[in-house]
């Protein structure tokens, strides 16, 4: 197997935009522009042949009140991560002083050993 078919059968059921791919068998591969512009045509062909058409990357649509709560959502997960110091107050406050109460059962062990 040449290095031709080889890099076909890696890249034939994967998603690939030209330019980088272009870019990316220059460095990786050392390929010249001819043997990338017919590999590119192959592997496109391939795609369109055997899954219906290219392999694309999914563009994602929304509708207004979709677009809205997931993008609230984004907010809260960016802004959330801000200050952790709220969460181990609110882990606090559920699970209550837990240090504390173990640092007064070991007293309370220790004064019994006595």
């Amino acid at each position: 197997m040449d290095k031709i078919e080889l890099i076909f059968n890696m890249y034939k059921d994967s998603v690939v935009i030209s330019k980088p791919f272009k870019r990316e068998m220059i460095k990786r591969y050392k390929l010249s522009d001819e043997e990338i512009r017919n590999l590119y045509i192959r592997i496109q062909n391939y795609q369109v042949n055997h899954l219906g058409g290219r392999l694309t990357y999914q563009e994602r649509s929304y509708t207004d009140d979709k677009r809205r709560t997931v993008n609230r959502q984004a907010t809260q997960r960016r802004y959330g991560k801000r200050n952790p110091k709220e969460k181990s107050d609110l882990l606090q406050n559920y699970f209550g002083d837990v240090i504390g109460e173990v640092d007064s059962l070991i007293k309370q062990a220790s004064e019994l050993k006595n």
